[in-house]
């Protein structure tokens, strides 16, 4: 296995997670498949194709558009149950006016944004910070 210095192994994070920049080598990241949270020093580097390297997961070798920083609040539990029974009223809501899509469903009948300090309109759009 190849060794690469910090500099070298934050440029190969930072080309594999694009849309999620890692700020060092030492900032986390946790695995949605495995639920393993690591630092990018512990992050599996192999050589690929053409001068290329693959990411892996250092416990089940996930690629990195399946990992998210630490504290992602849809990782949280009671969180993600907001969101499930949102979903399911929304699916009950759409089922009876087919012509409301399913984000408005949900936004329009669930608490998951007055709950998270969110304000609701009555165009369905949202304010503080979305």
């Amino acid at each position: 296995m190849q060794i690469f210095s910090d500099a070298d192994r934050l440029t190969l994070l930072n080309l594999g997670q694009k849309s999620n920049p890692w700020e060092s080598t030492a900032a986390k990241r946790q695995c949605v498949v495995c639920e393993t949270t690591f630092a990018g020093s512990e992050v599996n580097i192999h050589p690929a194709a053409r001068g290329q390297h693959r990411l892996g997961c250092p416990r089940c070798q996930s690629q990195p558009r399946l990992w998210v920083r630490v504290g992602n609040p849809l990782l949280d539990a009671e969180i993600w149950e907001d969101w499930e029974s949102a979903i399911d009223f929304a699916q009950s809501k759409a089922d009876s006016v087919r012509a409301l899509p399913l984000w408005a469903a949900i936004l329009a009948g669930s608490n998951i944004p007055r709950r998270h300090g969110l304000q609701v309109s009555s165009d369905l759009t949202c304010g503080s910070g979305w």
